[in-house]
């Protein structure tokens, strides 16, 4: 009978572990759940995801901004009527406004400048502040 009182004993220690197991697991998933509910895992991932999607925005516009400057100013560079070797480009996606600072040689290179600027610059306002230099002395 010995036998018997030790497999009927360990028959109920393995009961008991077992109970005692499925009740640590559940409390677990209990809590892992309550966790989830009150650490609003979803809410601030979704605002992580809304920060990111907004810097990507931000860049995007700056990316944009610059590559009609460039454009501009490359066009102006290759423009046999302008000298643009003292023509500066700056475009301001948020004013959407595009300025021309520096010098040229003369008025007939300023206003063809301008003229440039407002073709490639669609929906922008181009301030045109370039200066005619004096004769022999164009300087930004």
């Amino acid at each position: 009978m010995s036998a018997r009182k030790d497999v009927t004993a360990s028959a109920t220690l393995l009961a008991a572990v077992l109970a005692l197991g499925l009740a640590a697991c559940s409390n677990t998933v209990e809590g892992v759940k309550k966790d989830a509910k009150e650490n609003r895992v979803p809410e601030r991932a979704e605002k992580a995801a809304e920060a990111v999607k907004e810097a990507v925005h931000e860049v995007g516009r700056e990316v944009r901004v610059h590559a009609l400057a460039l454009d501009i100013r490359g066009t102006l560079m290759l423009d046999k009527s302008v000298d643009a070797s003292h023509i500066k480009v700056d475009a301001d996606d948020e004013t959407r406004t595009v300025t021309l600072e520096g010098s040229v040689p003369n008025a007939d290179q300023r206003a063809a400048a301008e003229a440039t600027a407002r073709r490639k610059a669609k929906g922008y306002r181009v301030k045109n502040l370039l200066r005619v230099a004096a004769t022999g002395q164009a300087s930004s």
